[in-house]
C-alpha cells in the first residue's frame, strides 16, 4: 500500500504526462484569477467602505458612479462584471471600495458575488479535464 506522499506523488506526474496540458493550463489561469477576484472581494468587504452608488452606464458590465466619505465622486466598473442586462442606467447599487484607493471597489450585488466563485469552478473542471481526458 503506497504512503499519502507517493500518491500526491503519482497524481502530480500523472498531471504533468497529460496529453492535455491546455485544460490544465487554463483551468490553472481560471482558478487562480477566481481566487484572486474573491479574495479582492473578501478584503473590501472586510476592511473597506460601504457606500451606494448609482449604475450610469454600461460597457461589458455597469459603470458606477458613487461618492467616497469626503464627498470624492469614483465612476468606474468593478474587476469582474458580468453582462450589462442586470441593472439599468439610474439603478441603485451597493459598492465597497477602499478608502485609501477609491477606484478599488466591488458591487454588492448577488452576481459580483457569485463571478469569482464561477471562475474557480470552471477552473477546477477544466483541471479535472486535463486529468482525465485521453486523446487517442
Amino acid at each position: 500500500m503506497k504512503s499519502t506522499k507517493a500518491r500526491i506523488t503519482d497524481i502530480i506526474v500523472q498531471a504533468l504526462n497529460t496529453d492535455n496540458p491546455v485544460f490544465l493550463l487554463s483551468g490553472a489561469i481560471l482558478f487562480v484569477w477566481g481566487l484572486w477576484l474573491w479574495r479582492q472581494r473578501q478584503r473590501l468587504v472586510r476592511h473597506g467602505q460601504f457606500t451606494t452608488g448609482t449604475v450610469i452606464g454600461h460597457d461589458n458590465g455597469p459603470i458606477v458612479r458613487f461618492y467616497t466619505q469626503d464627498q470624492k465622486p469614483v465612476s468606474g466598473q468593478s474587476a469582474a462584471s458580468p453582462s450589462s442586462s442586470y441593472h439599468r442606467d439610474g439603478d441603485t447599487i451597493g459598492v465597497y471600495y477602499n478608502s485609501e484607493k477609491p477606484r478599488e471597489f466591488v458591487l454588492a450585488t448577488t452576481e459580483h458575488k457569485a463571478t469569482p466563485l464561477l471562475f474557480m469552478v470552471l477552473g477546477i473542471v477544466f483541471i479535472l479535464g486535463g486529468f482525465f481526458s485521453k486523446i487517442d
